[in-house]
């Protein structure tokens, strides 16, 4: 994931047998990848000289809160897996990609209103909802505990509001950390502080209004020329009479159909 950096901390999940098939659970090995020498770049793990040879899931916790901290770089992925039979095999069934590089932003500590204590880290898929492949399109977002729209917030809305929590359709989503030692396997580590916070972009974009145009007019026009935009904007139906799929049969659902269609 950061190809081309001198020094990556890389912590590994071990594999369970030689085809690296599973990952062992509750140990992450700490060690350095592309750091050895200039012939020696690429994929290639070393021991971090004076750091532990492996931590634990609560170790890496502390560790990945200290990170969070200083702002560095983070990726976690899915390494350890039998090799699929085509492309569709490396779509999980919860959303996720096997072998795909994923944002890690940040780690977020919570508390319940019956006083249980809840870890989450929030990541990023830069693909969105969908990947696009030459084999098809394959849906890519996280359907588990904690992910857009869950139960677990509706339940919990105080852990809500203590993380910040707000779906939107921008790739990023929340998966509790026992889940994400389960299933991760291999974060890596580009110990550089950025200038400004990891997705901050996406903040921005959160935090702004939503707009009446397109993404691409938006970036593209003047302030004079999105004020016209904004007010030539009109939503329509491109449907002419009532299609099924909205018809229930209800003299309501008709009549509701009927006062969008300007003229009507």
């Amino acid at each position: 994931a950061f190809t081309g950096f001198p020094i990556v901390y890389c912590f590994v999940r071990p594999s369970v047998d030689e085809k690296e098939t599973e990952a062992v659970l509750g140990k992450w090995e700490w060690a350095g990848a592309q750091y050895i020498n200039r012939q020696s770049t690429g994929q290639c793990y070393a021991r971090v000289p004076q750091a532990p040879g492996s931590l634990t899931d609560n170790e890496f916790w502390a560790k990945l809160l200290d990170y969070d901290a200083r702002n560095y770089v983070l990726t976690a992925s899915i390494t350890r897996f039998a090799p699929p039979a085509d492309m569709a095999g490396f779509f999980r069934e919860d959303g996720l990609v096997l072998g795909h590089a994923y944002s890690l932003i940040s780690g977020k500590v919570a508390t319940t209103a019956e006083g249980e204590t809840v870890r989450l880290v929030m990541l990023r898929n830069p693909h969105g909802k969908c990947t696009f492949t030459a084999e098809g399109v394959f849906p890519s977002i996280w359907r588990g505990p904690w992910c857009d729209n869950s139960y677990c917030w509706n339940v919990h809305p105080e852990v809500a509001s203590q993380v910040g929590y707000k779906p939107m359709d921008d790739g990023i989503f929340w998966m509790s950390w026992d889940e994400f030692t389960c299933t991760f396997d291999k974060v890596c580590v580009l110990a550089k502080s950025m200038a400004e916070p990891r997705a901050a972009p996406a903040f921005r974009r959160r935090q702004a209004p939503p707009s009446a145009v397109c993404m691409g007019l938006e970036r593209m026009a003047s302030p004079s020329t999105m004020e016209d935009l904004r007010q030539l904007s009109v939503s329509f139906d491109p449907f002419t009479s009532l299609p099924e799929f909205l018809d229930d049969g209800t003299l309501d659902t008709r009549l509701r159909w009927e006062a969008t269609k300007p003229g009507r």
